[in-house]
């Protein structure tokens, strides 16, 4: 079953290029892609992704905002807290 994955960034380019980049991945589908804190508060009730991928969010402070993230849903399996130049993601795919 594939992980649900909410991606967080300021920027909505960065999300889209993630989107586009995990498209064909069989362990993650995307859930959804928000830019601001109130709107991946509302995200994380309704979507319930197992996962959160937290880039730049000038509204607060990462370390912070992973925390409250973590104390209000307990059931995410991993929260990723990102800088600009980490978000390069790469898609591992098994060769046929």
């Amino acid at each position: 079953m594939k992980k649900r994955l909410l991606i967080v960034d300021d920027d909505p380019a960065v999300g889209a290029a993630l989107q586009t980049q995990t498209a064909g991945s069989r362990w993650l589908e995307v859930c959804g892609q928000t830019t601001g804190v109130e709107e991946t508060w509302r995200a994380l009730h309704e979507n319930k992704p197992d996962i959160v991928l937290l880039g730049g969010v000038q509204e607060a402070e990462r370390g912070v905002l992973c925390q409250q993230f973590r104390l209000a849903f307990p059931h995410l399996l991993f929260i990723a807290a990102c800088s600009e130049q980490e978000l390069i993601w790469r898609v591992l795919q098994k060769s046929t």
